[in-house]
């Protein structure tokens, strides 16, 4: 399996992982008939999650991995950030994206007062 592949699993499991948190927690929020929707919404998540996880089980390491992976405590940070994003003008999504691409190559990044002017 290429490395594009292989990162297009995880961030699959990423979002699989993320709307299980969010159906979770909205099943305590709503009636019986919404929460007997959403819980059949969440096994199906969860049946993912046991079809990745049967798939790759035959090999112990990547199955690490996977559960590494998927059960990160800051995985809800990281859907935090995606808010954030959307809730942006392009403009301002064009420079996170920029500032992360510099972060990422090892750039010294400094910071002004104005922090609107993109």
């Amino acid at each position: 399996m290429t490395k594009q592949a292989q990162s297009n699993l995880i961030a699959a499991m990423y979002h699989n992982t993320v709307a299980k948190h969010y159906l979770d927690q909205t099943t305590h929020l709503v009636s019986s008939d919404t929460k007997r929707f959403l819980n059949v919404l969440l096994n199906r998540l969860k049946a993912n999650e046991a079809d990745m996880r049967a798939r790759i089980g035959d090999n112990p390491q990547s199955l690490a991995i996977f559960d590494q992976e998927i059960t990160k405590s800051d995985l809800m940070q990281y859907d935090h950030i995606v808010l954030q994003l959307m809730g942006m003008e392009q403009g301002q999504r064009d420079l996170v994206e920029k500032l992360v691409d510099g972060i990422k190559k090892g750039e010294v990044i400094e910071f002004n007062e104005q922090v609107n002017s993109y």
